[in-house]
């Protein structure tokens, strides 16, 4: 004998089960070197966690707002690299994120942020 939910229920439910089944990345920290020049390159290494090997696709960054700015990152382990250059002197406030696929949409990870000064 068949037992039947509630509408409500099979929504709820059908909600949990699509939410347990989307990867996600969660980004810890970003890390920039502490001396900065204008015009000279850096790397920016964005720390995650990435249970479910997401693929990543691009790390993006703002310069105290203003962005996005998406680049080509390099992954390893749980860290993603990227080369950046900032050609005006000033100091910004450069906040991080990852671009991923999940369930063949492109997503975006949590944000981390480092104070930087560029002479």
């Amino acid at each position: 004998m068949w037992k039947w939910l509630p509408v409500h229920a099979v929504c709820a439910l059908a909600s949990f089960v699509s939410i347990a089944n989307a990867a996600e990345i969660s980004v810890g920290a970003l890390t920039v070197p502490a001396q900065l020049k204008a015009g000279v390159r850096y790397k920016a290494i964005l720390e995650f966690s990435n249970p479910d090997g997401a693929k990543i696709t691009q790390a993006c960054f703002l310069w105290s707002g203003e962005g996005p700015y998406c680049f080509k990152t390099s992954v390893g382990g749980d860290r993603a690299s990227t080369w950046l250059v900032t050609r005006n002197p000033n100091s910004y406030r450069l906040t991080g994120f990852l671009r991923y696929l999940s369930d063949g949409k492109l997503k975006d990870s949590n944000q981390a942020s480092a104070r930087i000064v560029v002479k």
